[in-house]
């Protein structure tokens, strides 16, 4: 079996390499154009007709330049809505994105909203959007309030054959991240003081110090643990708890480690260790705050 790309796979790809190079903020219609919009709509409809290898090709350049457009939220139910929206999609007059739970992706720039009610996939009508500040400025999440189901999309019996999609794709766009844009990244100011300060005082100070960091640790995990792990498999529209499994183990494991910790602190008798630790647990939290507030 050749796994090789073919010579017209590699050309799609120089290509959109090429056009996002250029073009850092392409307009939907300027994606339409190139056929990335209806990459997965049949010729007959206005599409591309191209294979899921050919579209994948495109999500990666994609990732690869942090595209800011609702490329995937689109791709993603593009192959379950009707024949007529989806070649509205490919001529470049329609985006969507699908609302699974409070934070909706794209919806700063996806044109049309569906939900679910039921056993059918609606389009939601009316409704107002806010958008949210996030880290990641090509993935932005909105919260929506108010509106009603219009017309009917699709069934939602195709909801488990959507999230394997949405997962590929996303796959594909972190494939296709630039190693130079892994390596541009620097950790915070709040990230490298917290760092430098648990060195410092478990070398310089008091190596029980440690101890209040892993306390720190424990606490956020056990409370925040099944928080996240929520936030994200909504936004990434996950099942069950594939994908975020380690992440929601914590609400409960790290409960336990809290109780071994307890034990553990309760045989420290010595004053200066007591207060390495108090100031560690102290500076932890301070900087871990200061850490989430900036994401």
């Amino acid at each position: 079996m050749d796994l090789a790309f073919t010579p017209l796979q590699d050309e799609l790809r120089g290509q959109a390499r090429g056009f996002l190079e250029a073009n850092a903020e392409p307009t939907w219609s300027q994606l339409a154009e190139l056929g990335w919009t209806g990459a997965a709509v049949a010729e007959e409809h206005g599409g591309a007709g191209l294979t899921f290898v050919e579209e994948g090709v495109v999500h990666e350049e994609a990732g690869r330049a942090l595209l800011h457009a609702p490329l995937w939220s689109t791709s993603t139910l593009l192959p379950f809505l009707p024949a007529e929206d989806q070649a509205v999609v490919a001529a470049g007059d329609a985006s969507w994105t699908l609302a699974l739970g409070p934070l909706v992706p794209d919806l700063d720039t996806a044109m049309h909203v569906a939900v679910v009610g039921g056993d059918t996939i609606w389009q939601l009508d009316g409704a107002e959007r806010e958008i949210l500040a996030t880290s990641d400025e090509s993935r932005p999440l909105g919260v929506l309030s108010g509106g009603e189901p219009g017309r009917a999309l699709c069934g939602s019996d195709v909801l488990p054959s959507l999230r394997t999609r949405s997962l590929a794709i996303l796959a594909l766009e972190a494939v296709g991240v630039a190693h130079t844009k892994v390596l541009d990244h620097q950790p915070s100011v709040h990230t490298l003081a917290l760092l430098g300060y648990n060195y410092w005082s478990a070398d310089r100070c008091n190596p029980n110090s440690v101890l209040g960091m892993m306390y720190t640790l424990e606490v956020i995990a056990s409370v925040y643990g099944g928080t996240f792990a929520e936030a994200i498999r909504q936004s990434l529209l996950l099942e069950g708890d594939r994908g975020v499994s380690f992440i929601s183990s914590h609400a409960t494991m790290d409960a336990e480690h809290m109780a071994e910790l307890r034990q553990i602190l309760n045989t420290i008798s010595d004053e200066a260790a007591h207060e390495a630790i108090v100031n560690s647990t102290l500076v932890n939290f301070h900087y871990f705050t200061r850490m989430f507030e900036s994401i």
